[in-house]
């Protein structure tokens, strides 16, 4: 009895994996106007045999389950599909748009079924790759444009001379550290710059991308700051002040910037961006014999402090699809790199400690390729 009962589990076993394994499953994109449609829903009939089950409605990707029993299809049999979706108007409505189409059975089970609610392209092509609307991908391109420097607070914190007694009354050795005059200047320049970026582009959502973007930056920009804030009724009479001066310049740039954008239209992404940002930046104090080095008794020099400065950057754009794999793009960014304390100068001759804020306003053009195929 027990034997019996064993070999009657034994057969129902083998008749349910006998079936679980003729049950396979496959899908239909469903399009509107080359984009996903999420939410649509398919009805499906046969001329023969039992229909395909649509398991649930599309996915962000617009994507359709259908579930099949493999050993009941026949390749030749043709299937109607009704396929009911709610699309966007022009007018910033929706409307619920039904589209019926007849395939065969083999088209239906490959996989590569695509059903496009408005345009009515024939159905059973396989998406095409790389089409304008189609972002994800690795990219790499260059652009131009300018860069905008502000160092809107340049003050002076200390100024110090070891020089000898001018004739003119100047500083004693003995007492060479000075609190500074009122000198909270500020220095601005700007230039060209040209850049190189690479980045790669995730499609979350039917209209929203994400992406991750490094960027290297070339420029040379100076800007002057007469006189030596602070140093003025000092260490040098007002009058004689103006022949000394600051020198600002900046150099290289770089980025690495985390990207969100909406897709407005299937051709163009607006886009947010923010993530860290470096800057070189140059500061040379140029004292001279006809200000305060000639006043003090010391010769005339100058002096060259350079760092590279991290900050932050924040800003935002627009992506537009051309022909092939070609992009084009408008971007405004702002950096800020906080302050810079540094030394300008010699203690012993004649010396000044600073805080200098840096912050940049970036605008570009640029052009990018993206590669089809890579890892996603």
């Amino acid at each position: 009895m027990q034997k019996a009962r064993g070999a009657i589990v034994a057969l129902v076993v083998l008749a349910w994996s006998g079936l679980a394994w003729a049950i396979t499953d496959t899908s239909v994109t469903v399009t509107n106007e080359g984009q996903p449609v999420p939410g649509a829903t398919i009805s499906v009939s046969t001329s023969e045999g039992p229909p395909p089950k649509p398991v649930k409605k599309s996915d962000s990707s617009g994507k359709v389950p259908v579930r099949y029993d493999e050993k009941k299809v026949k390749p030749r049999t043709r299937v109607h599909l009704t396929v009911r979706a709610r699309v966007p108007t022009r007018e910033g409505t929706t409307r619920e748009v039904t589209r019926d189409v007849d395939v065969s059975m083999e088209t239906l089970i490959s996989g590569q079924l695509v059903i496009d609610l408005v345009s009515g392209a024939p159905p059973g092509a396989p998406p095409v790759t790389n089409a304008p609307g189609d972002w994800p991908g690795t990219y790499v391109g260059g652009g131009a444009g300018g860069r905008w420097t502000q160092c809107p607070d340049f003050t002076s914190t200390a100024l110090s001379t070891g020089g000898p007694v001018s004739p003119g009354g100047g500083t004693t050795p003995g007492d060479p550290t000075f609190a500074p005059g009122p000198g909270n200047q500020g220095c601005a320049s700007s230039g060209f710059r040209g850049s190189i970026m690479l980045g790669t582009n995730w499609q979350v959502a039917p209209q929203w991308i994400v992406g991750v973007e490094g960027d290297v930056g070339l420029g040379n920009s100076t800007g002057t700051i007469t006189g030596i804030p602070g140093a003025a009724n000092v260490i040098v009479p007002a009058a004689r002040a103006g022949n000394d001066s600051v020198d600002m310049k900046e150099g290289w740039d770089a980025g690495l910037r985390a990207r969100g954008g909406y897709l407005v239209t299937p051709w163009m992404l607006v886009f947010g961006t923010a993530g860290v940002a470096w800057q070189r930046i140059e500061a040379t104090l140029n004292c001279s014999t006809a200000g305060a080095c000639g006043f003090n008794g010391i010769p005339a020099f100058s002096a060259t402090n350079s760092t590279v400065r991290t900050g932050y950057s924040v800003g935002g754009g627009v992506d537009v699809k051309l022909a092939g794999n070609w992009s084009a793009r408008g971007e405004y960014r702002y950096s800020d790199y906080g302050t810079w304390r540094t030394v300008l100068g010699n203690p012993a001759t004649l010396a000044v400690t600073t805080d200098i804020r840096m912050r940049t306003h970036t605008a570009l053009f640029g052009l990018a390729y993206t590669f089809a195929g890579l890892p996603q």
